[in-house]
């Protein structure tokens, strides 16, 4: 054989020597015609006793298709394995996604949660020095980088991906919750945010129906912009064209990028020609912190195997979304539930510390495993 270098059990090698040697019997497309290439796998077992009766050693055999059977359990461990370590970073960057989170927001103090020359999480000082969060006060943390949050969503033609029938824009710029206190779930905030939706006039007659419930005629936040598929990329750039209100002429304010699931919905603005995620960090571009999925952030929070659908995670928040699958609701829940899921989170902290000095933990607790406080 020309396979000389392989792990026995990854390759079968057989030769010609009276034991029993491999067979086609087809391919499938379907489970009904798995399970009877199955049963004719299993028929030609029946005929196992007429090796041994012609003198043939299927000892050697045996050993050979044991080595194949071991190496699919080596490789089914070596996937739990894998799958252990991707949650284990995703837990780990969860964390470092709600601290930077709560800073942004002020429900934190940067210089004690971040260690920004490393751009990690850092250590949480003494548990016991971080005050309850009263949600009836302002906040009493400055809010790191004045960031602006932009959340995004698109809906889209179901029978035709390609055709973007509309975009939902919200905006939320954490100097204007500024002295204002966040409110149960963060809902006293949650009037600040400032929410667009734009048609697209080429697609003005599409209304999904056959997958989800569109409603492209319900937007409950102001009034629809009818746009033409032309100058769709212009307008969505200009929404993130956010220049700061004091400070250099030109120079744009710090934005975080928010969307539920909001791989696909940047796929779709990049195809129909916006380019400002391509060119960040520059001066003539806005300047980009990150971006922040909902749907894999509330995910990791609940420590739940699949992600939720919007309108599932809007249930668990307690927020009441009307409308959805209109592209400016969506966008405006996805921002009202990262809100509520900064607020929550930052008020569980605070109950994690409380417990950990009742059943007398250390005081100072050092983020390193990805599986302490969220600090």
């Amino acid at each position: 054989s020309l396979i000389t270098n392989c792990s026995p059990g990854l390759v079968l090698l057989f030769d010609d020597d009276g034991t029993p040697q491999p067979q086609y019997l087809g391919k499938c497309a379907s489970k009904d015609t798995k399970d009877y290439l199955e049963s004719k796998a299993c028929a030609i077992h029946e005929n196992w006793s007429t090796y041994a009766a012609d003198g043939v050693d299927l000892t050697v055999f045996e050993d050979k298709i044991q080595a194949g059977v071991n190496e699919t359990k080596n490789k089914r461990k070596a996937t739990k394995t894998e799958r252990k370590q991707e949650r284990y970073h995703a837990e780990v960057e969860y964390e470092r996604c709600m601290t930077r989170l709560q800073c942004y927001f002020g429900l934190l103090d940067a210089e004690t949660a971040i260690d920004d020359s490393l751009e990690s999480i850092g250590q949480a000082k003494a548990a016991v020095n971080l005050p309850t969060l009263n949600l009836n006060v302002p906040i009493s943390f400055p809010v790191w980088k004045q960031p602006v949050f932009i959340s995004i969503d698109v809906e889209s033609n179901e029978y035709s991906h390609s055709q973007v029938t509309e975009v939902g824009v919200s905006i939320l710029d954490t100097l204007h919750i500024l002295g204002i206190p966040p409110g149960e779930n963060g809902t006293k905030w949650a009037p600040r945010i400032q929410s667009r939706h734009f048609r697209v006039l080429e697609y003005a007659n599409v209304v999904n129906n056959a997958f989800v419930s569109g409603c492209p005629d319900k937007f409950e936040f102001g009034r629809s912009e009818w746009v033409a598929l032309a100058d769709l990329a212009r307008v969505i750039e200009d929404c993130f064209n956010i220049l700061p209100y004091l400070g250099v002429k030109g120079s744009f304010r710090n934005i975080i990028l928010v969307g539920h699931g909001i791989a696909c919905d940047v796929k779709y603005l990049r195809d129909h020609g916006v380019t400002l995620f391509e060119n960040t960090n520059t001066e003539t571009s806005p300047r980009f912190l990150g971006r922040i999925d909902t749907a894999q952030l509330f995910r990791v929070w609940k420590q739940e195997p699949q992600q939720r659908s919007l309108g599932k995670m809007l249930d668990e928040l307690n927020i009441v979304g009307w409308n959805l699958h209109n592209a400016g609701n969506d966008a405006r829940y996805t921002l009202e539930a990262l809100v509520c899921m900064a607020v929550q989170a930052r008020q569980e902290t605070k109950k994690s510390e409380a417990k950990e000095s009742e059943t007398g933990a250390e005081a100072e607790l050092i983020v390193d495993s990805g599986k302490n406080t969220w600090l």
